[in-house]
């Protein structure tokens, strides 16, 4: 019978009241294991996230990080991937066993934090100051060439 409990060895006595519990003098502590509606509404609230900061209207997680590319760090892509094994796992009791909710977890609070970090009007000044400032030393090299060639010529 699947009993939404996942069995995860621990070098560690836990004493707190989380749903970890110690067993067995502390060798091997209880972890809820994470379901599949639960993994569905968290990884819709880090879409709707990325929806947020840069404008991805994927619907899965592996497209929008795909969209997304290299405007967060490579991390946060492996962090997604963890998540989106985690998704295949959940529709199957059998194999939802296998999955590490811990990871799983800590791969939605990785991403959450680094996503409500990025400021989407500090994005947008940065990116017209890299314009504004590619376009301003290519207008200066324009005019050193242009000066070169005019001695080059004799006319100045």
């Amino acid at each position: 019978m699947f009993d939404h409990i996942q069995h995860v060895p621990s070098n560690s006595l836990q004493k707190s009241h989380d749903p970890e519990l110690s067993v067995a003098g502390g060798r091997f502590r209880l972890a809820v294991m994470m379901d599949a509606q639960t993994l569905d509404q968290k990884t819709d609230a880090v879409l709707s996230l990325a929806r947020a900061k840069f404008g991805v209207r994927k619907r899965s997680l592996p497209k929008a990080m795909k969209k997304i590319g290299r405007r967060v760090p490579s991390w946060v892509h492996r962090e997604a991937a963890v998540i989106d094994e985690a998704r295949e796992l959940a529709g199957h009791p059998k194999l939802m066993v296998h999955m590490d909710s811990a990871r799983v977890q800590k791969a939605f609070d990785a991403i959450t934090a680094h996503l409500q970090t990025i400021d989407r009007r500090e994005r947008r000044v940065d990116r017209t100051l890299d314009v504004l400032g590619s376009l301003s030393f290519n207008l200066i090299v324009l005019t050193a060439l242009v000066i070169l060639f005019l001695r080059w010529q004799g006319l100045i």
